[in-house]
């Protein structure tokens, strides 16, 4: 508002104000002295011509109100483009009567407020356009006197732009919160110190810690010490600018004292002068996928382990063969009374002994012969219960648990009492002070959740069979190698090692699972899961008729590759009458079969050779001698037989390492039956030894 006698320049051209002529110049004209009211009319004038310069060009609404009546006395263009009223609908406009505010009664209680105070300011006052919308602005108001007439002025700014991006700001850090804070994986900022500035849900879910607990402190307090050099050495070179960001994986040490493994991933946050302020670490548990590694380079050492086993075994029964082959030749030339005869019974004492240890490596390969029939566990336990209870002593207290309905699996009768056994006598020694185990048998379902987390296994239905004690359990170590052969934590001389491998390989060969739970201190709990079959429970079979007579006067077509095995074998056979054809290969038998004249009733070769395998010359011989009996012989049992090929059906296998007198009586048994019918011979460890 102007004061009165003071020109209003609004709609007159701006010229410059007169000045006084230049010193020396030809200017015709010349002015006086200037009056001091003419200096400041023309100082007033200035003034007014600069406050209305800047009151025209403001980007703020100014509007100039009387203090007393609320009429409007000014306002300027950006006012005017703001609310869409023009200049004139503005003017002599009472403040309540222009319809700025939402109601009257709001505007005349705004306007007394701005009387009373010399300074007014609203953060978000909500004025009307003249076409009806809202519009959003932020109100300042001063109380000022000019000339003795109060006047108020009213600075109006547009903040709809500004509350449209704190808006979308606003939004944009929920969408961040919500984002980092239910994120699948955990997310930490962590200053260069380590200490933790802030975390979301699932990093507290991964360490076991609650939000405040883990802000009090360090990333250093939850690293695993033996992880943490590594990790701060990837710190330091991030910091020094070396590298931009790192992945490894790590472990954090849980609250509860467990370890949790981590992938963690870390990228330095800097100032735009490169000063560094935050790391930024996404952390996913990978402790599953971690055991399954574990769980799968233990499958894998394992099986390479048990191919190396069968290998041996097989060469040691060649052996073993030999030596209680001798032994036996040697005990029937000597007299009762000979000196001599106690020295070769202890040979044939070790060499039975020795033969008890192959049949454990060989179970724990997977290479035995098993004889399936579908069975009930229950029936497999009761039969083995007398002898359970006097195997683990009477210190021990034995539950056994069985249930009603159980479902059928197909097994080995005799492999699994040996399994049940060896899991009795393995938890009973780990009970020295006495104790309680429980065998229980079960029906269960094994789901899709179960199945991924173990190494092989499928879901399906099972029949589980678990050995549980109370005795001193195992830690991780142990338990990462209880299964392997020759492994044992027990005294020198207590245990050979192979109890637990010659389970392991049983269970693996009937196509079950086996998973440990122990805890050092708090015993341990060992489940096996078998198949579940339909079916009918397998009668048990007749015991085989006794061969009265060993000897023979047929030809034998031999075949070995090993000269010291395929030397006695000959011998025994040649001693009880019997022609014997010897080859140390397929096609040598091919070609002495081809040369020999006369008939050959049965050819006995082993399985496994070098060149040509056993199946493979047995299907050979038949196209010229289809009436010779074939007798298969083999260290190698199980799937390593069943690799080699088909056998064919009229034929049987006999397991080395074998007797004089069990080979002669399975020789004279097929020839005497002329074996149409496949049959498998197998010896237990005590048999003839």
């Amino acid at each position: 508002m102007l004061e009165k006698g003071v020109v209003d320049v609004r709609d007159t051209e701006l010229q410059p104000l007169p000045s006084s002529p230049l010193k020396g110049s030809n200017s015709p004209v010349s002015e006086g002295p200037l009056s001091r009211d003419e200096m400041e009319r023309r100082a007033l004038l200035a003034s007014e011509t600069r406050f209305r310069r800047l009151f025209e060009a403001a980007r703020d609404g100014i509007l100039l109100l009387d203090a007393d009546t609320g009429e409007i006395t000014d306002v300027n263009p950006f006012l005017e483009e703001l609310l869409g009223y023009s200049r004139e609908q503005f003017l002599h406009q009472k403040l309540w009567e222009i319809g700025l505010f939402e109601d009257v009664e709001t505007c005349r209680r705004t306007f007394a407020r701005l009387q009373q105070d010399w300074y007014v300011r609203y953060e978000n006052l909500p004025l009307r356009h003249k076409l009806g919308g809202r519009v959003e602005v932020e109100f300042v108001s001063n109380i000022y006197e000019v000339n003795g007439q109060k006047v108020i002025q009213c600075n109006i700014r547009d903040i709809t732009e500004r509350k449209r991006a704190a808006s979308a700001l606003q939004e944009s850090e929920e969408r961040f919160r919500l984002t980092f804070d239910q994120a699948a994986v955990g997310i930490a900022h962590v200053l260069p110190d380590g200490q933790l500035l802030r975390i979301n849900q699932k990093f507290c879910d991964i360490v076991g810690y609650s939000r405040e607990e883990l802000l009090a402190g360090k990333f250093q307090d939850i690293t695993y010490p033996g992880d943490l050099e590594a990790d701060l050495a990837h710190v330091h070179r991030m910091l020094a600018g070396e590298i931009q960001s790192y992945l490894m994986e790590k472990r954090y040490v849980r609250k509860d004292g467990s370890l949790v493994w981590i992938n963690l991933t870390d990228a330095l946050v800097r100032t735009s002068s490169g000063d560094p302020t935050y790391f930024i670490s996404v952390v996913q548990d990978i402790t599953e996928r971690k055991q399954l590694e574990e769980q799968l380079l233990q499958a894998q050492k394992m099986e390479a382990i048990g191919r190396l086993a069968g290998g041996v075994a097989h060469d040691f029964n060649n052996l073993l063969t030999v030596i209680v082959g001798y032994c036996e030749i040697l005990l029937k030339r000597l007299e009762d009374q000979d000196p001599i005869r106690e020295q070769i019974n202890e040979i044939k004492t070790a060499g039975g002994k020795a033969v008890t240890l192959t049949a454990q490596l060989l179970a724990f390969s997977r290479r035995q012969i098993v004889k399936p029939e579908v069975v009930d566990l229950n029936m497999v336990v009761a039969d083995i219960e007398h002898l359970l209870h006097r195997l683990i002593g009477e210190d021990v207290r034995l539950i056994t648990t069985v249930e009603t309905g159980l479902w059928l699996v197909k097994v080995d009768r005799g492999h699994f009492g040996q399994v049940i056994m060896n899991l009795l006598v393995n938890a009973r020694d780990a009970m020295p002070q006495g104790g309680t185990i429980t065998l229980q048998a079960a029906n269960v379902s094994l789901d899709d959740e179960y199945a991924p987390s173990h190494v092989g296994v499928q879901p399906g239905c099972y029949v589980m069979l678990s050995v549980s004690d109370t005795g001193c359990g195992m830690d991780a170590q142990t338990k990462a190698r209880m299964f392997e052969p020759f492994f044992t934590t027990k005294e020198q001389g207590k245990g050979t090692g192979l109890g637990l491998s010659t389970v392991y390989g049983i269970v693996k060969q009937h196509n079950g699972y086996i998973v440990v739970d122990s805890t050092q201190g708090e015993g341990c709990t060992v489940k096996i899961y078998l198949p579940r079959v339909e079916g009918a429970v397998t009668a048990c079979a007749e015991p085989a008729a006794e061969v009265k007579r060993t000897r023979g006067t047929e030809t034998v077509l031999l075949v070995e590759d090993d000269d010291q095995l395929r030397h006695l074998t000959s011998q025994i056979l040649r001693g009880q009458g019997y022609t014997v054809l010897e080859a140390n290969s397929g096609p040598e038998a091919l070609l002495i079969s081809e040369r020999h004249p006369g008939p050959v009733q049965l050819m006995l070769t082993d399985i496994v050779m070098p060149g040509m395998n056993g199946y493979v010359l047995a299907e050979r011989l038949r196209l010229s001698r289809s009436d010779t009996v074939i007798q298969f012989m083999s260290g190698y049992q199980g799937d390593l037989c069943r690799h080699q090929g088909p056998m064919p059906l009229d034929s049987s296998i006999m397991i080395k390492p074998f007797t004089p007198g069990r080979l002669l009586e399975k020789i004279r048994g097929v020839l005497d039956a002329g074996v149409k019918a496949s049959n498998v011979d197998t010896m237990s460890a005590s048999q003839g030894f």
